[in-house]
């Protein structure tokens, strides 16, 4: 869970600090690094799908189910928990104005 919430914090950084340094808006900074840790943390759910239905890795598996589920889990808290501090963060750090709060 740690290890996938830093990696994650840290592409959600370098991507906000990219897009900051082309002066685009805090909101569009907010929404392109989210969306492309979401992207991320889709595409490597989907390849879990892919590799553990389409492959039938589950006739022949090589991590016992309740440890792959533990590892889909921390990687899905990892991203899920990024996403929440960043926003909370970019809340607290920008106006309502800049980046609109939709309650």
């Amino acid at each position: 869970f740690i290890v996938s919430a830093i990696i994650y914090w840290i592409i959600f950084w370098q991507l906000w600090q990219y897009t900051q340094s082309l002066d685009k808006t805090p909101k569009q900074c907010l929404v392109f690094s989210t969306t492309t840790i979401s992207m991320i943390n889709s595409f490597l759910m989907l390849s879990c799908v892919y590799d553990f239905f389409y492959l039938e890795r589950w006739k022949s598996p090589i991590i016992d189910e309740p440890q792959l589920t533990g590892h889909i889990w921390a990687i899905v808290n990892g991203y899920m928990f990024t996403d929440l501090i960043a926003h909370l963060i970019c809340f607290y750090n920008y106006d309502k104005t800049q980046i609109p709060r939709r309650y």
